[in-house]
């Protein structure tokens, strides 16, 4: 049987890891992302016990990790302000996220959307950390811990400083 590292793509530019794939093709699957350099755009929503280092991805610009454990892992290590995201989406921000994400340049990111978040003091180390942020959008009810009207009227007047277009997902 062939393994997918041995395929070739030249022109790929998006990699959409999905649910189904075993964690044991994680290897092969880095192996498969230093062999294709251009890749801008990734999606990896799975848990993964193997290290994806940041090297292999150089052309990235957008990345989806609703895992905790792989943003962690792809972050640990990096020097500060190293990595230029333009976008982080469905991330789960907790202390323990928030402090691997000193490795992205905060000049370059530019979009965040929040899967959930742990607590305000978390929220506003993000707002300092992150400055140029246009596009954010918040966690539905449910993400917060704390009453999801209040926390809308918190996060507009603390993040008002730092945002230029705050949008605010509908709390329904």
């Amino acid at each position: 049987m062939a393994k997918l590292c041995q395929y070739h793509f030249p022109s790929l530019r998006r990699l959409n890891r999905a649910y189904s794939w075993s964690t044991g093709l994680t290897t092969h699957i880095v192996k498969f992302m230093y062999s294709h350099p251009m890749i801008e755009t990734l999606h990896w929503p799975m848990i993964t016990s193997t290290r994806i280092p940041c090297d292999s991805l150089p052309s990235l610009e957008h990345l989806s990790a609703s895992s905790p454990s792989f943003l962690i892992r792809l972050l640990e290590g990096q020097k500060r302000a190293s990595i230029q995201l333009k976008s982080l989406t469905n991330v789960p921000l907790a202390e323990e996220t928030l402090w691997p994400m000193d490795a992205l340049d905060p000049l370059s990111l530019r979009q965040l959307h929040l899967e959930s978040i742990d607590s305000y003091s978390t929220l506003r180390s993000l707002a300092s950390r992150f400055p140029d942020i246009v596009d954010l959008h918040l966690p539905r009810r449910g993400a917060w811990k704390e009453n999801s009207r209040f926390v809308t009227r918190l996060a507009r007047a603390m993040l008002r400083p730092w945002i230029r277009d705050l949008q605010l997902l509908p709390l329904t």
